[in-house]
């Protein structure tokens, strides 16, 4: 036998304990080599889901679409164009506009408690105009002059907020415009209407009112008739009682306004106490005027909640429509009305006021 031979057979072949540190080893870079695969795979996985659509991708920049559509209508004053279905669906919830509603004179509103459901208008009473009075005879008068003419106190030049008065027009010539502008206290002028007097020395006269929300103070009345002119001064002072008046109407019999359907009526009140609520009920009657010699039952239609300013008034804006019942109206309100003249009476077997007054009053045609 070969010693030499044998040796080197020996030295080639590993033996038990190299062997049994040569498994660890393997499995060690097997399971790091698993590890690393893994790691790989999963960030070439998330690499992927970002760089294709998925199908949720769509709802994350439509996120913002609603909020400006929808603010939209609310910084602009005109009406926005729609491009799309998607546009009108977005606007949808929108609070609908005001003329979309049913007009005011066109609702039915259960009667309040303590409220009448029924009103007689008996404006009956004396003839003649706020103008007539021995204070202003016209016949001692030598040129064009105005005069103050309220509530039957002829030359009365003190008036409270919403109260109407007559700004009476003497001397002009008959049956020629003449043309009648107010300065207020803060400088603005205004235009009053005016009608033509129909016959020699007629007192002419023209309805006029401040409302809420003019200034207090003294106000240039001024009036216009070719190369006759005349100059008056009214003072108007806060309302110190409570003033209900369809803006426009006079203190004469018959001196309230007739309307066109889709016409917007001011209706003022004063007196009635800074920053409050006040009701203001609406009646009617199908009767297309209102006569002294006949009386009329206007019955409770409807109640539109006002709120007085600092200053104790409002003018509220009624605005009439085509569909609206003709006929005539009346307004009263809660709490009542100071100054116009109206009174709670038993008429056979019903209660009811009894309004004597025109300045709530009108009628639509």
């Amino acid at each position: 036998m070969d010693p030499g031979g044998d040796r080197r057979g020996r030295v080639g072949r590993p033996g038990r304990g190299a062997r049994r540190l040569l498994v660890p080893i393997v499995v060690f870079v097997v399971l790091a080599f698993g590890v690393v695969a893994g790691l790989a795979a999963t960030r070439a996985s998330r690499d992927q889901l970002a760089a294709s659509p998925s199908t949720a991708a769509p709802a994350t920049p439509s996120l913002p679409a609603p909020t400006t559509e929808a603010t939209q209508p609310r910084t602009t004053l005109t009406p926005s164009t729609h491009t799309s279905s998607s546009t009108s669906t977005t606007q949808e919830p929108l609070p609908t506009p005001t003329t979309s509603r049913t007009p005011t004179l066109q609702q039915r509103r259960p009667l309040p408690d303590g409220v009448l459901a029924q009103m007689l208008s008996t404006t009956g009473g004396a003839d003649g105009s706020a103008c007539d009075g021995p204070k202003l005879d016209v016949t001692r008068l030598r040129e064009p002059t105005i005069a103050i003419g309220t509530d039957q106190r002829p030359n009365f030049a003190v008036v409270e907020i919403a109260e109407p008065i007559q700004l009476c027009l003497l001397r002009f010539e008959p049956d020629r415009p003449i043309d009648v502008s107010v300065r207020s206290s803060n400088g603005r002028v205004a235009a009053v209407g005016h009608p033509p007097c129909g016959f020699d020395e007629c007192p002419s006269h023209v309805n006029w009112a401040a409302v809420p929300g003019d200034p207090a103070g003294d106000y240039q009345v001024t009036a216009v008739q070719g190369q006759l002119r005349a100059v008056g001064t009214v003072r108007v002072v806060p309302a110190t009682m409570r003033h209900l008046l369809v803006v426009g109407n006079g203190v004469d019999e018959q001196q309230y306004q007739s309307f066109r359907r889709g016409q917007t009526i001011q209706v003022a009140i004063a007196g009635y106490g800074p920053n409050r609520d006040v009701q203001l009920f609406v009646y009617y009657t199908p009767e297309r005027q209102l006569q002294r010699s006949s009386n009329r039952v206007l019955r409770f239609r409807t109640w539109i909640q006002l709120r007085t300013d600092p200053r104790g008034g409002t003018v509220y804006q009624l605005r009439t429509a085509a569909g609206d019942p003709p006929g005539c109206y009346a307004f009263d309100t809660r709490p009542e009305p100071q100054t116009v003249m109206r009174a709670v009476e038993t008429v056979q077997g019903q209660t009811l006021v009894n309004l004597k007054a025109t300045e709530p009053l009108f009628c639509l045609t």
